[in-house]
């Protein structure tokens, strides 16, 4: 059973060197496992909360998409798309092109091009300038809106990384892996402190 903030605040007040004798590298070790299980979940529900706002902004590109053909605008052929691949956070944009002839009676086939973003948080305006302008105009918005959510994101991969190196020198605290020449902890807790664990994730922004 976690302690609760409270009990722990009041083990680190003067006068209670006696019940800090009571707390074993093994509860120590569970509670600091908790915090990055925890704050793991936590990055990956936010990671889909960022997804989630990007797909809203896609969402609106494709509808004006949609819009512009109805009303026999001249028509764009960018496409855009956003998802989670191996942990990484993707705003992407790619061009659609047709295969002209396949065979008598057969349909064009569809195949996507993806545009290069290159660095920094946000495509190039060059890749769109021979756009219709109601294209450019919407892109240009959902790239707005993109630019910040590729920032979020990277900055979430920023925090799984510290995680990751927290986590190895958490292992070192404990001796909670191979074992460590200069360890000064009890070998007697290693076993006991080796139960559970926390996976491990990695990515970045797109």
């Amino acid at each position: 059973m976690f302690r609760t903030l409270e009990e722990l605040e009041e083990l680190l007040q003067n006068g209670k060197e006696a019940e800090r004798q009571w707390v074993r590298d093994p509860e120590l070790l569970a509670e600091s496992k908790e915090f990055l299980r925890t704050v793991r979940a936590m990055i990956d529900r936010e990671q889909r909360v960022i997804a989630l706002d990007g797909l809203k902004l896609a969402d609106s590109y494709w509808e004006a998409n949609r819009d512009a053909r109805e009303e026999d605008d001249e028509p764009c052929y960018l496409g855009t798309r956003v998802r989670i691949v191996k942990g990484t956070l993707h705003f992407e944009w790619f061009r659609n092109n047709a295969r002209q002839y396949l065979g008598e009676g057969k349909p064009k086939q569809i195949f996507s091009t993806y545009l290069r973003k290159g660095r920094g948080s946000r495509y190039s305006d060059s890749h769109f300038q021979n756009e219709p302008k109601w294209a450019r105009d919407q892109i240009g918005t959902v790239e707005d809106g993109y630019e910040l959510l590729r920032k979020r994101a990277t900055l979430l991969s920023a925090i799984k990384k510290n995680l990751r190196d927290y986590e190895k020198i958490l292992a070192e605290c404990f001796d909670d892996g191979p074992a460590s020449p200069d360890s000064k902890r009890e070998p007697s807790l290693q076993h006991e402190a080796e139960s559970g664990g926390a996976a491990q994730a990695g990515g970045n922004a797109k």
